[in-house]
């Protein structure tokens, strides 16, 4: 297959928007059909990428995440419309906040301290995982903070989200949230295992990855990527610090944006997901038809309006992006995914058993999204179609 325009578009990353250092991979039918690495580690921009770096890959988490709770709604341990109450019992009692501006963009600050009423409707499992359960993603608040500096266990951080008050009736909108860490909670309760030990037990360890992390410790850390951070002047990066402020300790096992890893691991996992849920070494974890529930469009006119900024041509399903109007892409219908804070790229395209993943480690770049990531998508599917035709 012939890359060389794929592989000229990732290259003139690093000049074009700045970017220090990334790496791909692509995989079909459980073959690398493409592996490279650009660029830089560090801030002083002076040690090339091995191959081996542990990226900080954020919210694509959450399909690790969403493949652990089908797998136990595959088991019957689950089921999407149970209330979050059944579980946890403090969400039987979150209220919602009398006055919170659901359309205003960027998302303003909920006041917790603000004027509450009662909640009228049960937040169900499937609320959290389509992020229409009315929950924010505010970490800095009286709930939180002094939790994660007592390094509590995710257990109690879950219990702790449970009394900051919605920002909206269960169902009602669409709101990127902590949700998925309350499903990490959840998983820890029906499984009667840490989140941590459930992923690696049923996921890593079938799959054979070994460079897959909740918790990165001292033998980690010579290989993380350093962090940087896009300047507010739109021209610029900035250093970064290294902490994952969404980890909260490590005692938190986060089920929204925990994860590091590397290029080749997370690749593996994506394949799997790519070939009908079975790994290029034979085990399976999920069914085809789970897969395939996964990524059905989940979200009502209103709510896709709220999700669609920056996803063109894009519904959400249960934790992915789904695509459900491929003419805004060279991607087919219903190939799905995920991206991370620091411009993480997870793209999963069952009818050709084709995945990708683009991790790079910069933060607040919105042009990664709007810009980077749609041409990425759209080279690379340009790239195997002309081979077709060849």
């Amino acid at each position: 297959m012939d890359f060389s325009k794929f592989h000229e578009y990732l290259e003139s990353l690093r000049t074009r928007y700045g970017l220090p250092g990334y790496a791909c991979i692509a995989m079909q039918d459980h073959q690398v059909i493409f592996r490279q690495v650009y660029g830089t580690k560090d801030h002083a921009r002076s040690i090339p990428l091995a191959g081996n770096e542990l990226f900080d890959v954020y919210s694509a988490t959450k399909v690790v995440t969403m493949t652990a709770v089908m797998q136990l709604v595959e088991q019957g341990k689950l089921d999407l419309e149970q209330e979050v109450a059944d579980f946890i019992p403090e969400f039987a009692d979150t209220p919602v906040l009398d006055h919170y501006d659901i359309s205003a963009f960027p998302y303003p600050k909920p006041d917790f301290h603000g004027p509450v009423h009662k909640r009228k409707k049960p937040i169900r499992l499937r609320h959290l995982m389509t992020m229409t359960a009315g929950l924010s993603y505010d970490l800095d608040n009286a709930f939180l903070t002094p939790l994660a500096k007592a390094n509590a266990d995710t257990q109690t951080i879950v219990r702790a989200i449970a009394k900051m008050p919605l920002l909206f009736e269960p169902g009602e909108h669409y709101r990127y949230s902590l949700g998925h860490d309350v499903m990490a909670a959840v998983v820890e309760l029906v499984s009667g295992e840490k989140f941590e030990d459930y992923l690696q037990n049923h996921i890593f360890t079938p799959l054979r990855l070994t460079d897959m992390y909740l918790h990165p410790g001292p033998a980690e850390l010579p290989r993380m990527m350093e962090k940087f951070q896009f300047r507010g002047d739109g021209q610029s990066l900035a250093h970064f610090p290294m902490e994952n402020v969404f980890r909260m300790g490590n005692r938190y096992d986060c089920g929204g944006a925990g994860l590091a890893c590397t290029v080749e691991d997370y690749g593996v996992f994506l394949d799997a997901l790519a070939c009908g849920g079975v790994g290029r070494n034979g085990a399976r974890i999920l069914r085809p038809e789970t897969i395939d529930r996964m990524r059905v469009p989940q979200l009502n006119k209103q709510q896709e309006l709220e999700f669609g900024r920056g996803k063109l041509g894009y519904s959400y399903g249960l934790g992915v992006r789904t695509l459900i109007y491929p003419e805004k892409s060279r991607s087919p219908e219903g190939e799905f995914g995920w991206d991370g804070a620091a411009g993480a790229f997870a793209m999963v395209d069952p009818k050709n058993h084709i995945s990708m993943f683009f991790a790079p480690e910069v933060m607040s770049m919105p042009k990664l999204y709007f810009d980077v990531h749609p041409v990425i998508r759209d080279t690379f599917y340009q790239c195997l179609q002309e081979d077709a035709k060849a």
